[in-house]
């Protein structure tokens, strides 16, 4: 096949054909196809392209003509205000002919037509085309009575059915003026009525069965109801399109469409108007007719789709309904519904491998939980919970009412709920019981959903496959956790018993692991709400009962199932807190769970937030731990190695400095030991040594983390002002291993990023080993950032500036000269650095440099006061203003943070003040035209906010000079735009200049804004 043609001259219905067969022939290659339709895109911006378009609508050949309707919608849309009264005209009869015409084509030529068609008429603010449903409608219905079988009249009906499809859709997304769209809304509300007619009279069709044709239809109208039916149909209307969809669902060619369409029908807005009545009898239509049965039928033959299609519609009926259906939650028949639900819940499967429905459902349950709870349906002090007995035969709990036996394999069928008991109770404690019996079941279901599959099943898996089962616990977890709000303790009376119970079973295996293991995973769910006072079945569960038989069976039992009770005991971290005798056999599980290479991953993670939540209480444990470092550390993985040093650490940062500071460098001495080590190697064996310090640092890092106080204003360890020997040596072989980092790595990203953060976590420390003195820490940012400009190291030095000028601190004279030192060096740099270089290239440096300058304004202005006026000068009128440039949104938002900190803060030295003024008073008016260029449109919308507060803090602290600077720079022709008359800036300049409250002065600059890019008076 020829080459794609590739001059524009040669724009002939040919040439245009040939580029056509290419981009769809199957054997033409990649690159042909790309310059064919590179050479067809570029055609349809040009003149010529009109004339082209209306070529290709007279061809037979389907994509031809295809491209001539979508060439007509790319002008339309495009050139739309280049067109003369009588060319929008001509254009729409051709169209409207053509559509006509294309009958026999395929649907998406005639569907590319009625957009452009709708296109016309929307946009036509000279409503010449007022009636365009109507008109087309009766065009149909002329061409129909000429036509010469049942065929065509069918194919005609299709093309009107299509066309009142298209309209509402192309309404909802179209961007019209406020007016425009008012208007076209009135010609859909007066056309609705008429869509609505040819619809039913389609669905009233009589027609001969198993005919393909007649059934075609019924489901095109069936979709265009869906589609006026997001639009919005009147009130009295409502009802008999629900009935007329019901009596369709029967139908099994028709069953799919009627449901898409009676979901949207019982979605729409209005509804809830119809709500008291139509609740009812579609509550009826479901639990006491076909549905039912259908559902039944579909979950027992393990019909997903069809099971699918009636939880979609259950689902939504609940979502639109549930106002009216709290009220009667002793109706029998919304008992039967909900039961419907609860049998979705647990279709057969595995969820997603086999079946994607047990989902669906699930935040119907949260919304039903929010409902009741907002009724007050939980309140009643005598509600009773679900009653539980001691199975006969299998001795494990189980909730009274209709239970499920949790190792049922079977098919769920619908499921009994058990209806209000009134004696000798009111009708509001009877509902929390019947709310509760509901939950008790949601919770069988999901013990029975969330267990994993036999090991075979579910090495089988695909990888997406296990991702998103692993994604449905989750979700499950949120549901368990939804349902104990309900239930409350009664759901651990339920679980910790089953749990012990399963224990036993599962060594005797008389049930699997994997049941077990959803009995814990639902334990830990619930953690976050249960009470830390709890005192029955918690220590039942971490005592004898459960915990130590687990413990026992540590080598025995699969991974999976110590992988889920490691993180149940750190879920429980605040509960132990409090029940710290129970601490003992919890740590002895994790310690154990952590020296075994299997285990060690999840088990760390528990740990970790053991050690976080019960430090105080962990402390005799202290030797315990650190000796679990000397013998497992090594052997860890990064991740999991700084991990469990964090969790050590939180530990040992409880004891006084005395007995830490030994057992912390004891910790200390390996890392850095090997990162020295891999220090001298790295000549050797680059790769190798730099994965070495980097996992290293990062263990650092996590060390330090940990030592964090829990309470940052406990001043009990205050940092000592001096060192013993042993600690001096400590901190020098510390800063000298940072600096030898910093010496070799200076331009290497991955390990000055992690270097720098352990080095601002050790700053931020108030142990003495990790707080290097100012000198020596300003020293090495500086030297390491005049040789590599990176932003990690401004924000180390933010992290330095925070630490000195934190409140409260009195510094030295020669910790304030070096505080003033750091900010001078690094302005320097930064401002010689971005004399030869672009700021969009380096906009993280940006960011960093400008939030460090905020971090100073805050905390160490008296360093700012200090800075050369030439610094000055290159921080604010060079560096500050060329930041208007960038596009990135960060960078541009901590540079507007900068100047309304500067400019808006409360001073009290007199000194900063005047260099407030002096920079505003250089650069003020430069600042203002800059500020209102980005609102008229050089920087994005999101940003309106933040350059509306920075003018307004300009406008209240220098009102005189912000007022002068915006009639000097609005005075300029076509700035900020040429949307904008003078009229408007004059306005925009009285209402700016005369507000005193942030949020008018914000509506005030966005309204201006939008003038100015020529979106007033539309959706923006």
């Amino acid at each position: 096949m020829a080459a794609a043609p590739t001059v524009f001259g040669d724009a002939s219905l040919a040439r245009v054909q040939q580029a056509i067969e290419i981009l769809y022939s199957p054997v033409t290659g990649g690159s042909e196809k790309t310059a064919a339709q590179l050479w067809i895109q570029n055609l349809q911006k040009q003149p010529v392209a009109w004339v082209i378009a209306s070529q290709l609508l007279g061809s037979e050949t389907p994509t031809f003509r295809f491209f001539g309707a979508l060439t007509f919608q790319l002008k339309l849309a495009t050139e739309w205000h280049t067109l003369s009264t009588e060319q929008i005209l001509q254009v729409r009869n051709e169209l409207l002919v053509c559509l006509l015409e294309s009958a026999r084509f395929p649907q998406y030529v005639v569907t590319k037509l009625c957009i452009s068609l709708v296109l016309i008429a929307l946009r036509d603010e000279n409503d010449q085309w007022p009636d365009f449903v109507v008109f087309l409608c009766q065009s149909v219905d002329v061409k129909t009575q000429s036509a010469a079988n049942d065929d065509e009249r069918i194919a005609l009906q299709m093309l009107a059915l299509e066309f009142l499809i298209v309209v509402p859709e192309e309404v909802g997304k179209a961007e019209l003026t406020v007016a425009r769209r008012a208007r076209v809304t009135e010609y859909l509300n007066n056309a609705t009525s008429l869509a609505l007619q040819r619809i039913n009279s389609v669905l009233d069709i009589q027609a001969p069965s198993g005919v393909a044709a007649f059934t075609n239809m019924k489901a095109k109208a069936l979709k265009c109801m869906q589609s006026w039916a997001q639009y919005g149909v009147p009130l009295n209307t409502l009802g008999p399109l629900i009935h007329k969809v019901i009596d369709l669902l029967p139908q099994p060619d028709l069953f799919d469409h009627a449901m898409d369409a009676l979901i949207d029908l019982i979605g729409c807005s209005n509804v809830k108007a119809y709500a008291a009545s139509l609740s009812d009898e579609l509550l009826k239509f479901i639990t006491a007719g076909w549905l039912r049965e259908e559902l039944m039928r579909a979950v027992n033959d393990g019909d997903e789709p069809c099971a699918r299609s009636i939880c979609r519609f259950l689902i939504e009926f609940g979502d639109n309904f549930y106002p009216a259906l709290t009220s009667g939650l002793a109706n029998p028949a919304f008992l039967e519904y909900l039961a419907m639900l609860l049998a979705l819940t647990g279709y057969e499967g595995y969820y997603p491998a086999d079946q994607e429905i047990s989902e669906l459902p699930f935040a119907f349950w949260a919304t039903l939980q929010e409902a009741l709870e907002e009724d007050g349906v939980f309140d009643q002090p005598g509600a009773e919970g679900p009653d539980f007995y001691t199975d006969a035969t299998t001795g494990r709990p189980v909730f009274r009412d209709g239970g499920m036996t949790l190792d049922d394999d079977g098919r769920i069928s619908i499921i009994n709920i058990a209806p209000a008991k009134q004696q000798s109770r009111d009708q509001a404690t009877a509902l929390s019981d019947v709310a509760k019996d509901i939950y008790s079941k949601l919770v069988e279901t999901l013990l029975i959903k969330t267990a994993f599959p036999e090991q075979s099943e579910w090495n089988g898996w695909p990888q997406d496959i296990k991702d998103r089962f692993t994604h449905f616990r989750s979700d499950s977890a949120d549901l368990l956790l939804t349902c104990f709000y309900v239930l409350r303790n009664q759901m651990l009376e339920y679980l910790v018993p089953l749990a012990i119970r399963q224990v036993g079973e599962v060594q005797t295996q008389l049930i699997p692991w994997q049941t077990l293991e959803a009995t814990v995973h639902a334990i830990k769910a619930v953690s976050d709400s249960v009470e830390t006072t709890e005192a029955i079945y918690l220590p039942r569960l971490f005592g004898q009962g459960f915990l130590v038989k687990v413990l026992n069976e540590l080598t025995t039992m699969p991974p999976r199932l110590h992988f889920t009770t490691a993180l149940l005991i750190g879920s429980y971290g605040e509960w132990f807190a409090q029940h710290s005798a129970h601490l003992s056999v919890a740590l002895q599980y994790l310690l154990a769970s952590v020296q075994n290479p299997k285990l060690a991953p999840r088990a760390i993670d528990g740990l970790l937030t053991l050690c976080d939540l019960c430090r105080s209480n962990l402390v005799t444990e202290a030797d315990t731990l650190v000796a679990l470092w000397a013998q497992v550390g090594a052997s860890l993985q990064p991740l999991r190695k700084s991990r469990l040093v964090k969790a050590i650490a939180n530990v040992i940062q409880e004891m006084p400095n005395e007995l830490m500071l030994p057992r912390l460098w004891t910790l200390l001495n390996g890392i850095i030991g090997d990162i020295m080590l891999a220090l001298d190697g790295y000549d050797q064996n680059p790769a190798e040594m730099k994965e070495q310090i980097v996992s290293q640092l990062m263990s650092l890092k996590s060390c330090c983390a940990g030592l964090q106080s829990t309470d940052l204003t406990d001043p009990s360890k205050p940092p000592k002002e001096t060192l013993d020997a042993e600690q001096e040596l400590a901190a020098g072989v510390i800063f000298d291993m940072a600096s030898r980092c910093c010496a070799m790595f200076a331009s290497d990203l991955d390990v000055m990023e992690v270097l720098c953060g352990f080095m601002s976590q050790a700053i931020s420390s108030n142990i003495p080993i990790f707080t290097p003195k100012a000198s020596a820490v300003v020293s090495l940012i500086l030297d390491t950032y005049s040789r590599n400009p990176l932003a990690y190291l401004l924000d180390l030095a933010a992290t330095v500036c925070a630490s000195y000028g934190a409140r409260g601190r009195v510094l030295s004279a020669q910790e304030r000269a070096e505080i003033s030192r750091l900010i001078f060096g690094l302005s320097v740099v930064t401002i010689k650095l971005f004399e030869h270089q672009d700021m969009q290239t380096y906009t993280d440096i940006v960011q960093s440099y400008f939030d460090l300058l905020r971090r100073y304004i805050n905390l160490c202005p008296w360093a700012l006061t200090a800075l050369p006026q030439e610094v000055i000068d290159g921080i604010f009128s060079d560096l500050a203003l060329k930041g208007f440039g960038m596009h990135e949104r960060m960078a541009l938002g901590t540079l507007l943070d900068l100047f309304i900190t500067f400019v808006g803060q409360d001073y009290e030295e007199s000194e900063l003040m005047q260099l407030v003024q002096y920079v505003v008073n250089r650069i003020g008016q430069q600042l203002v035209f800059l500020l209102i260029q980005a609102v008229g449109g050089q920087q994005p919308r999101s940003m309106d906010d933040k350059l509306a507060d920075t003018l307004f803090k300009l406008n209240m602290r220098y009102p005189d000079l912000t007022r002068a600077a915006l009639f000097t720079c609005l005075a300029q022709a076509d700035f900020p735009s040429n949307r904008v008359s003078a009229a408007e800036k004059e306005a925009f300049i009285k209402s700016a200049t005369g507000l005193r409250h942030l949020r008018r002065f914000r509506d005030a600059v966005k309204k201006f804004g939008l003038l100015c890019r020529g979106l007033a008076n539309t959706a923006f």
